[in-house]
Parts: structure tokens; sequence; C-alpha cells
């Protein structure tokens, strides 16, 4: 959800060179949470092919910074060994 009101807001100001990727720290089905779908749709965002995907140290390794919705998410990335976790809260 995250990585795709990201990409609308960062294409609706015209902001260019800016890479945005999410993943959860649980990603249980290969789809989006219905109440999360339900609300990108009302904020109008498409959601297309879009499918959650988890985290993996592989994918860490080429990241510059995460930054977690909550202090709890950051401290289960910061237990795991993660460097640059940061809480948006």
């Amino acid at each position: 959800m995250a990585e795709l009101i990201a990409k609308a807001t960062l294409k609706e100001r015209k902001i260019k060179g800016v890479s945005v990727s999410s993943r959860g720290i649980s990603v249980t089905e290969n789809r989006i949470n219905p109440s999360a779908e339900r609300a990108l749709e009302y904020k109008g965002v498409e959601i297309g092919k879009f499918r959650p995907k988890k985290i993996t140290k592989t994918i860490a390794k080429s990241c510059d910074a995460f930054i977690t919705m909550t202090d709890a998410m950051k401290n289960i990335l910061t237990e795991k060994g993660f460097d640059n976790v940061y809480s948006a809260r």
C-alpha cells in the first residue's frame, strides 16, 4: 500500500529519479489485504498488477533506508539485523 501511494504521489508531483519499493515483514498471501485495497481505491490509487512482497536480506542490501509505519515494525527489523531503519511515526 505504501509503495503504491508513494509512486502515485511522485507521479502526481512530477518528481523523477526516486525509486520506491515496499516490502512486508510477514506477507501471508500473494494479494493485497482487502481493507488496504478498498483504501487505495477510495484514494484513487491504481493497484494494477501489484502484489505484496516479503522483505529479505538480499533485498535489504540494495536499499538506502527502511521507513516503517510503526515503532514496533522498526524494532522487528532492527532485531533481525537490518540497518538504516526509521519509523514514519
